[in-house]
């Protein structure tokens, strides 16, 4: 018996049976050892190929739940991250349903959020310039872009709060 085959063998063998009990980060283990092993192996080839697909898909999913679900608060760093996994998961496998739309959503949702930032802070300008109404404007807009923005929010209340007090001393 040929223990440079069999061991290769035994061991694709043993991560296709993992696989199939939904542990693909430990059959990719054993495919990798296979490898090793046995770097001509076909078959232990297409199965580190379609468990590395498996593995990106999972993940995909999890960022996309986690970053793109409406009503979420996500920051710029996750977004640009998700970003960044949707895009490697279109090269792996391009035929994937959601990926690309979950991609641009991303997209979109991060540049409302670049937006609101731009528009937060010529809000906060128009504020110390003592353009009550422009700032309202901004600041409204920007909130609207994204209702996730702390700042853009924590501007507004400023901005309200001010107007309060103006009516209140017209009032008096």
């Amino acid at each position: 018996m040929n223990w440079n085959r069999t061991v290769p063998k035994q061991l694709v063998a043993d991560a296709q049976q993992v696989s199939s009990a939904k542990e693909p980060q430990q059959a990719l283990a054993l495919v990798q050892e296979a490898l090793n092993l046995d770097p001509s192996n076909l078959e232990a080839r297409h199965l580190r190929e379609s468990l590395t697909r498996q593995i990106q898909k999972t993940r995909c999913t999890r960022v996309l739940k986690r970053c793109i679900s409406p009503g979420r608060s996500t920051s710029r760093a996750a977004l640009c991250q998700a970003i960044q996994m949707f895009e490697s998961a279109l090269k792996l496998d391009q035929s994937h349903a959601g990926v690309r739309a979950a991609l641009d959503t991303a997209r979109q949702k991060l540049q409302r959020s670049k937006d609101s930032a731009r528009l937060t802070a010529a809000a906060l300008a128009d504020v110390k310039r003592g353009d009550w109404p422009g700032a309202s404007e901004k600041a409204s807009q920007a909130a609207r872009l994204d209702p996730s923005s702390t700042e853009a929010r924590a501007v507004l209340a400023k901005v309200e709060n001010h107007i309060q007090e103006v009516l209140s001393e017209m009032d008096a």
